[in-house]
This record gives structure tokens, sequence and C-alpha cells, in this order.
């Protein structure tokens, strides 16, 4: 193969992986525009985050905001805290957790509720900052009280060999669940929610990414129990989950936060990185080295085998 063309693939290459890093996505951001005001002007910036991206995330907010940065976690996935690539310094005054990916485990519960934890602690002046990217889900996964823990992961795993597209999955999930589906705007009222969004998802749908925590959710205990029957789930998964779900569906579990919840008025959820970030970054660099270009923009989808 011609040497050139490898260097040059190899080059465009990671001209694509840089155009969707943390520094090169949020270098971007007119943070006063996002917010009315100055950061600055809190009284406290609390930080959370879940998703692969979430401790480069939490490193150039750390290095923008400094000691205005009263609190905060983020999770990663087991593994990820040791590999943070230069130029990223592990952030000090925001606590990093790791946790179980694409199967929650223990872990994912304990980072869940300390995220939790963390926004109930706000206060009307303070301001919620929350890093979401790909992977947010699973590390964030608490199950409801009535779901036995091992069920509830025995769920995911069916979900994730049964075909159904994330659409789909994350209906189920945010309803086995106790941080997606708005929940996590909810969990801050009355604070300000700022969301930054990396996306990893066909079509950017911010109620998908990482389950949506701080976006109204429209799916319903009757799409979750759905998706399950449609995939020839019901009887499979456990006692314990198809209960909880029965339960929802005669309204004796609350729903995800919907479009009239009241914090969404405070709550603003903005979409920062996507796969298009990448492309244009790849075609950028493709066409400096003297190459033609095509982007090809239809998302890839399709049952994974």
């Amino acid at each position: 193969m011609n040497e050139q063309i490898v260097t040059d693939a190899r080059a465009i290459y990671r001209a694509a992986v840089r155009g969707v890093q943390a520094d090169a996505l949020m270098s971007r951001l007119d943070w006063p525009a996002l917010l009315g005001h100055s950061p600055e002007g809190f009284e406290r910036i609390v930080v959370v985050g879940m998703g692969k991206a979430s401790m480069a995330m939490a490193s150039v907010v750390e290095a923008r905001f400094g000691d205005h940065i009263a609190e905060g976690v983020v999770v990663v996935p087991h593994g990820y805290a040791d590999s943070l690539p230069y130029p990223y310094r592990p952030p000090r005054r925001i606590e990093t957790l790791e946790a179980g990916h694409p199967v929650p485990d223990e872990a994912s519960a304990d980072a869940a509720h300390a995220i939790l934890d963390h926004a109930s602690r706000c206060r009307e002046g303070d301001l919620l900052l929350v890093l979401l990217s790909g992977g947010g889900t699973a590390l964030t996964t608490a199950f409801a009280d009535a779901i036995l823990p091992e069920e509830g992961r025995h769920a995911i795993r069916l979900l994730l060999g049964c075909g159904a597209d994330i659409t789909a999955m994350n209906a189920v999930r945010k309803h086995l669940s106790i941080l997606g589906g708005g929940r996590l705007s909810r969990a801050a009222a009355p604070a300000q929610v700022l969301a930054l969004a990396i996306s990893d998802v066909p079509g950017d749908d911010l109620s998908v990414i990482a389950s949506g925590p701080t976006v109204p959710d429209a799916s319903t205990f009757a799409d979750a129990v759905a998706v399950l029957r449609q995939n020839d789930l019901w009887e499979r998964v456990g006692l314990s989950v198809r209960t909880h779900l029965e339960r929802g569906l005669r309204g004796e579990e609350p729903e995800t936060a919907g479009p009239d919840e009241p914090a969404f008025t405070r709550t603003c959820t903005h979409l920062i990185g996507r796969n298009r970030d990448a492309l244009d970054a790849a075609r950028a660099e493709a066409e400096t080295r003297g190459y033609r270009t095509f982007v090809v923009e239809e998302p890839v989808v399709g049952e994974a085998r």
C-alpha cells in the first residue's frame, strides 16, 4: 500500500478523534449566553457527570471555573480513571467514580445515589452543571427499591441481546431505574441546571443520551412493558421487574418527568458534540491533504450481529 496514503489515513483519523474531544468541544462555548449571566454569579457551582467522556469534561470545567466549584462527582467505566489522556488533568474538586458498563453493577447504583445526593443539596441560586456522554445510563443505574438488583441486571442483559434499538431499550431502563427520564432536574429544583451532552446515538436525541436525566421524557410504563412483550422478554425478566412495571401501569409508581415538570423551566440541555463534528474534522484534514471528500450522513443503525 502507498505509504503516503497510510500516513494520510492516520492523520485524518486523528483529526476526527481530536474534533470530538472535550476541550475542543467546550472551548467554543459561550457560557454567559447559555446561562443568562456569568457562571461565577451563582452562589455555588455543583458538577455531576456520567459517561465515558465525563472525566475529561470535568477536567476542562475545573480548569475553567476552579474554586468556584463547590463539589461534584463524575462516573466513568472501570479502568477509565487511569487512562485519562494528555493534556487533561484528573479533577481535584470533582470526585471520580468508576462503575459497570454496558451492564450496571453495584458501583453503578452507588454512583447514581451519589449524583442524586449532590443534586438534592442544590438550592435556589446554585448551578448544577451536568456533563453527559455515551455510557451514562449503565454507569448510573440504581434500580427502583422493589426491583432485586440481580433481576434488574438480568433484564438489562436481555435487552442488550434482543435487537431493540437504543430508544426502545431506554424506555425500559428509565422505568426500572431512579435517575433517567428527567429525574435529575427534578431532584435539583429549584436550582438552575445546565447540561452539556456529547451524543453517541443516531439522531442525537437528547432524551436518549445517558437516558435523558435533564430533559422531559415522553415514554411511559406502558411503553416499557410493550418493548419487553414485543421482544418476547416479558416472561423472561424477573418477577420483581414485572411487578414494578405492573405497579407503574396502575399508577402506583411515579412516572418519569414529563414536559409539564416545573424543573424544566430552569433547565437547559445543550448538545455540544456529535458524530458530525468528527466527520467535519476528518473532512477538513482530508481536504488540506488534497483529497476530494464526500460526507455520508446517514446514521449507522441495525441489528448488532
